[in-house]
């Protein structure tokens, strides 16, 4: 079952835009009350909450989207992927809902009932695929209720939340002229690193038969495009391509497909194990959820509560790394849990959050951590021991570490003193104070 399978796999100045799209109205009214009773009940296993915790961060992969490019000559076309190349699928926005849902039950005691907006920070990156994935969230997370407050439609489910989009902190990879992201992404998408060329190498015969039949070139992202394919032709409960059903290929009889779901998000793997990339994609994220713990700490943020955070694979397997997590995969709006806590003395657990085979259901796990924190007590990691742990891939200044040059326009100088009168000019993928 291929969508088993996929289960277990996987700031400074930014460009902000404050949303909410027609699609989560639409969307919403498809969710009835039938739908509320489909929501499965958190996963048996799942550690209980701590009463003490008055904190969660959350990160979560965008859901299951259409593939990049469509398999030329799919038998099953117009049966499946109108929405769009990368726009959520059904089941995707079935996996958001279902997380938001989760988090409405597990921190029912933290988290206001109705939407308050001093309580939750909403980021996502630019992708229409992260922000429709968190969109949705919101809506499973703050379904309206009370008539005085937010019921303002009895058909629809939903109520419009407002988010940032921050791609520095959740898409540093599509950031305009940052060099560095670009050199460390350029070995991975050209498969020119040893791990890369090894695949392509024990797999030529594979790659060779796909490229036949697609016309696709045999690159390793081409090789993910079908394998995005097949997991949507799939879950669409379709059949596949005859060329692969039959194959040809000698020795893939039976298992062809299986084979070709293994090239699956390999570049965006490959960037969370190799360190240039690694460090890059997450370390403006890390510095923001490092500041985030301590301005609780410092009682700064007395009324947040929670922090969501809407991203891509690479990204988000990026921070769990980052934050010494020992996973290998990330699958669709699966991410990290972190709760912080301030009694008996300020400390955070950090917790695996991903869908189960249910569209609704979520299961939470705890993963192994090297090098564990030391101090740790019953999963809970003394805040000051948690950030000297981590902090030094922390990234404080996106621009510096995409070296840009901040340079003025002509006929402005760049200001040096806070109080010093100023005029916001926008340059390239950041911005400067200028006279």
């Amino acid at each position: 079952n291929i969508y088993l399978s996929v289960c277990f796999i996987s700031f400074r100045m930014v460009s902000i835009a404050k949303c909410s799209f027609i699609f989560l109205f639409l969307f919403g009214a498809s969710l009835s009350a039938e739908d509320e009773g489909n929501v499965k009940a958190d996963h048996e296993s799942d550690p209980p909450t701590n009463p003490n915790t008055t904190l969660v961060l959350v990160a979560m992969r965008h859901g299951e989207r259409n593939p990049g490019h469509f398999l030329p000559g799919d038998p099953n076309e117009g049966k499946w992927g109108q929405e769009g190349v990368y726009m959520l699928t059904p089941l995707g926005k079935k996996q958001a809902y279902g997380l938001g849902q989760m988090l409405r039950r597990r921190y029912k005691d933290l988290i206001s009932e109705q939407f308050v907006n001093d309580e939750i920070k909403r980021y996502s990156s630019s992708a229409d695929r992260c922000q429709m994935t968190l969109q949705t969230c919101l809506a499973g997370l703050y379904p309206p209720k009370d008539e005085t407050y937010s019921d303002w439609n009895d058909q629809v489910l939903w109520q419009p939340i407002s988010y940032k989009i921050d791609d520095p902190l959740l898409r540093m990879y599509s950031v305009s002229k940052c060099k560095p992201q670009e050199e460390a992404w350029q070995p991975i998408s050209d498969d020119n690193l040893e791990e890369l060329q090894e695949m392509l190498k024990k797999d030529k015969p594979l790659i060779d038969y796909i490229a036949q039949q697609t016309g696709w070139n045999g690159s390793l992202s081409k090789m993910a495009d079908v394998a995005d394919n097949l997991i949507a032709i799939n879950n669409a409960g379709l059949e596949f391509p005859e060329w692969i059903t039959n194959a040809t290929l000698e020795g893939y009889d039976n298992n062809l497909a299986d084979k070709i779901l293994e090239f699956r998000e390999n570049h965006q793997i490959m960037c969370a194990n190799y360190k240039p990339c690694r460090d890059l994609m997450g370390g403006v994220w890390l510095k923001n959820v490092i500041d985030i713990l301590k301005s609780k700490r410092d009682g700064k943020s007395e009324k947040l509560k929670i922090v969501t955070y809407a991203s891509h694979t690479e990204i988000v397997m990026s921070i769990c790394k980052l934050l010494n997590m020992d996973i290998n995969e990330v699958t669709y709006t699966a991410g990290f849990l972190i709760e912080y806590r301030d009694q008996p003395e300020p400390s955070v657990r950090i917790f695996f959050q991903e869908p189960t085979n249910e569209p609704y259901g979520r299961k939470i796990d705890t993963p192994t951590f090297s090098p564990p924190c030391p101090g740790e007590q019953d999963g809970w990691c003394p805040l000051d021991n948690f950030i000297k742990l981590v902090e030094e891939n922390a990234i404080d200044d996106w621009e510096a570490a995409c070296k840009l040059d901040k340079k003025c326009p002509e006929g402005k100088t760049e200001t040096k003193k806070a109080d010093e009168g100023k005029v916001r000019i926008a340059v390239s993928a950041f911005q400067i104070d200028c006279d």
